[in-house]
């Protein structure tokens, strides 16, 4: 049988959620809610919003979730094996995400088109290369970000950056509870700091699976 694969969870989803009749694969703490298919769903709008309520659905409804990328489609005795082999690894980072959910900045560059790089220098050695790898993971090297970043640091568990020519994006990890508090305290302190951003969330932490 193939199924979809929505979310790891750290107990059985219910059969039903968001419309969409869910089997529980696994056994202690780590779960995957699947839902059989003859295919893996097309790339498209509507597949992609279903996906979204379902994955949101199985989230608020489990103490701790992994999302698994989009279009995940295994046999079943397929995804058991990888379960069992991965269950350790699985277990730890249910336990990192547990109570906690994704908040999202994402910093647009002033004056640059998107797609269009500006400011680039090529490197000139290895160790420039490696080096400018480091800083782009790192909101440490984002100008200006300093300040945000410490008016923050009480609710950020962990931290993601990914960055496009124009756009960074920080995926930070903190608890349910404080979302609220942490969208409030990122607009006055991206404000203050004089930043272009968009603040989003909370998600399901999307940014902090490998599945």
């Amino acid at each position: 049988m193939t199924l979809c694969v929505y979310a790891i969870t750290a107990s059985p989803c219910a059969p039903v959620v968001s419309g969409v009749r869910l089997r529980a694969i696994g056994a202690g703490r780590v779960w995957a809610s699947a839902a059989p298919v003859r295919r893996a769903p097309a790339v498209t709008p509507a597949s992609l919003r279903r996906y979204h309520r379902t994955v949101n659905a199985i989230a608020a409804a489990s103490t701790a979730v992994l999302p698994v990328r989009f279009g995940t489609a295994i046999e079943e005795a397929e995804l058991r094996a990888v379960l069992r082999s991965r269950r350790a690894a699985l277990a730890a980072a249910l336990r990192q995400v547990r109570g906690q959910v994704q908040m999202t900045v994402r910093l647009i560059e002033r004056g640059t088109m998107p797609g269009r790089t500006a400011g680039i220098a090529v490197p000139r050695s290895g160790k420039e290369y490696l080096q400018a790898r480091a800083d782009s993971a790192s909101s440490r090297s984002i100008p200006g970000f300093a300040p945000v970043r410490e008016a923050l640091g009480r609710w950020t568990r962990e931290e993601r950056v990914e960055r496009t020519s124009s756009v960074t994006s920080i995926y930070h990890l903190v608890p349910r509870r404080a979302a609220g508090t942490y969208r409030q305290t990122a607009l006055a302190a991206l404000e203050g700091a004089g930043l272009r951003a968009v603040v989003s969330g909370p998600f399901p932490p999307y940014a902090f699976t490998s599945f």
